[in-house]
This record gives C-alpha cells, structure tokens and sequence, in this order.
C-alpha cells in the first residue's frame, strides 16, 4: 500500500503548509474537488500516476491467500504504479475474472504488464479481502454498511441534482475496510 509522499514538495511552516493544514483534507462536492494541495502537485508531482517514479511511504505485506501476515515493513519508497484503474474496472475484475479487456476499455498499463496480469492481482486482493472480512465478522466486529450516493446533474447549470442514486461495489473493499 502506498500514498505520495508530499514531504519533498511541501516543507514544514510555507504558505503551502499552512494552507494544507487548514483544509486537512481534499473535499469532494458533486461538481468539483477543492484540493488540499495545489492541483500540479495533487493532480501531478504527488500524485502516483502510472509510469512514473514518485516518492511514497509504503507498507509492505507478505502474507497469504487467508490474509495471515507473515512479513510487515513501513517505510519511504519510490515506486511506479503500472496502472491508474477506477473502481468500476476494478469491479468488472471482480465480476468477470475471466474476461479480456480490450486495450481502449482500460486506461494505460505500463511496466509490461498486462490486463490479465491486473485482473489476476484485483482478484487476489479481493479473495483474501473477503477471508478478512469475514474473519472480522466471525469475532464480533461490527458492520457499517457504507454506500456511496451519487448524483447526476442538470445539464442546464451543473448545479441541481435530477437523479441520485446508491452504489455499492466490492472494489471499493480492497482499499477500504467496509461491508
């Protein structure tokens, strides 16, 4: 798992800094994000777009198909994402292990990988999701159902919403700890 390491472009006490520490977090409305950083950092240096080296911190798990953690390190890395998916790739993955993507139905794999090879991956993250999910449930803990309500726009303004709808994808489980 990993997350940009913003520390070589933001310095401790700049304006930046002190910005970043006001919003504390990237806010997503309907029609637009305000990011916590400036976008050609959050959109671009900080961010771990495919085929491109980026700076990060990083745990690293060696564990099994049951979700038995066997090796745990922490630490700064520097990595190259092969890919960028959105949830609903990841889900069409999840829904239909066995299907080829086409080249233009998924955004761009580099680092000689392949769609098969991503959609092995999802899968295996997904499988070993579900062992842990219901490991959690088999000793008590307790399930929040977590929906994600979307909405539609007006074509008119952008602005009133004429349809909201719910979504629950189990891709959103491999990053999340949810129902």
């Amino acid at each position: 798992v990993h997350i940009a390491d913003v520390s070589h472009f933001v310095y401790p006490g700049t304006q930046v800094d002190d910005i970043a520490r006001k919003r504390t977090t990237s806010v997503y409305l309907i029609q637009k994000v305000i990011p916590m950083l400036p976008r050609k950092l959050c959109e671009n240096l900080c961010s771990l777009n495919p085929g491109v080296d980026r700076f990060s911190f990083s745990v690293v798990w060696v564990m099994d198909k049951q979700g038995k953690v066997h090796k745990t390190k922490f630490g700064k890395s520097l990595i190259s994402s092969c890919a960028k998916l959105h949830y609903a790739h990841a889900q069409d993955m999840i829904d239909d292990p066995d299907r080829e993507f086409d080249e233009d139905y998924l955004p761009e794999i580099t680092g000689g990988f392949t769609a098969r090879d991503i959609s092995k991956r999802v899968n295996i993250l997904h499988t070993i999701a579900q062992v842990l999910r219901q490991k959690r449930k088999d000793t008590g803990s307790i399930s929040i159902q977590q929906c994600k309500l979307a909405f539609s726009l007006n074509k008119e303004d952008g602005m009133q919403p004429v349809l909201g709808h719910i979504n629950r994808e189990k891709a959103t489980n491999l990053s999340k700890s949810s129902c």
